[in-house]
């Protein structure tokens, strides 16, 4: 069973991954793929995001230590299938074409990995899960 330690960094580390990968599928959308609200509304691509991140944040965490010890090849390996499985989620709730859907993918998870290294020095070093 996991320590409250180690649940309130999960749950950190997961909120901020949504928050992320949200905004930055919005930008996606509403800038690049030039879908205003009346082709694809607010609503999905908020479910579409949080569903993304939810449903595979779990399993960087949980399922690919057992497999992967390596960290850096676990996170490669991770990475590669986590938004291939995004964009399926994606492809599913926004009805986007899976190309977009897998370039979303991309976007979203190159941009947590951009602000969320600097973002989880900075909380660690606050002190907040440590």
């Amino acid at each position: 069973m996991p320590t409250l330690y180690i649940a309130r960094v999960f749950f950190t580390f997961l909120t901020l991954t949504i928050v992320v990968e949200t905004v930055t599928l919005f930008t996606v959308v509403r800038q690049l793929f030039r879908l205003d609200q009346a082709q694809l509304p607010n609503r999905f691509i908020l479910i579409g995001g949080v569903t993304a991140s939810f449903a595979t944040y779990p399993y960087l965490w949980f399922i690919a230590p057992v497999f992967i010890e390596n960290y850096f090849e676990r996170h490669i390996v991770s990475e590669l299938l986590i938004m291939i499985t995004e964009s399926f989620i994606l492809y599913g709730i926004l009805r986007l074409s899976f190309n977009k859907a897998v370039l979303a993918s991309i976007i979203c998870n190159v941009s947590s990995i951009i602000v969320g290294i600097p973002l989880i020095k900075f909380i660690v070093a606050s002190g907040f899960v440590n």
